[in-house]
């Protein structure tokens, strides 16, 4: 078992976020993001045993300037980071291995339709699959992607595992369909 590091200065991070984000190192939420849906963690977790590598706090930030914040202030303070979506994976990819931050990115879900008659929305981070597509659909589109964690799982998550989706084959992997990426 790595030991946790202290976090040094946290109330400096929460003074660099926006009114909306917040910072809980409490252990109801640093437990809770200590891991994903990867079978070991959840065998681990009903049979009592403790998170292997808790986070110290969860940020849940608001905006893009608040991940912006938090990444700039755990690279000052050498301070690991995990960026956590829905938690829908099943390999530990979201979990911390040595303490440290956990990102909540759910919150960032602006859209912007602005350019979809020529095909393409900006849509940020957070957007829950299943809730991404509703939208799209209603605007008269569809992305296409559809994992079978498409109720779970957002945006955010696709990219950073260059998702393929089960019944995906039409349109492709999550790549496939991304013309850019900001930040």
């Amino acid at each position: 078992r790595v030991t946790p590091m202290t976090l040094p200065g946290i109330d400096s991070l929460r003074a660099l976020l926006s009114p909306e984000a917040r910072v809980d190192d409490g252990r109801a939420a640093t437990t809770v993001y200590a891991r994903d849906c990867w079978p070991l963690l959840n065998l681990r977790a009903r049979a009592g045993m403790p998170a292997m590598h808790p986070p110290e706090a969860v940020v849940f930030v608001a905006t893009v300037q608040d991940v912006v914040a938090t990444v700039g202030w755990c690279h000052a303070h050498r301070v690991p980071l995990v960026p956590y979506g829905g938690g829908s994976g099943v390999a530990g990819a979201a979990v911390a291995v040595s303490g440290g931050v956990a990102l909540d990115l759910k919150r960032l879900d602006a859209l912007d339709s602005t350019l979809a008659n020529a095909g393409m929305v900006y849509a940020e981070a957070g957007w829950i699959g299943a809730r991404l597509e509703h939208e799209l659909n209603r605007l008269g589109y569809t992305l296409g992607h559809f994992p079978s964690s498409l109720g779970c799982s957002t945006l955010g998550g696709y990219l950073a595992t260059r998702s393929a989706g089960q019944l995906s084959s039409r349109h492709g992997k999550i790549e496939d369909m991304v013309v850019g990426m900001r930040y």
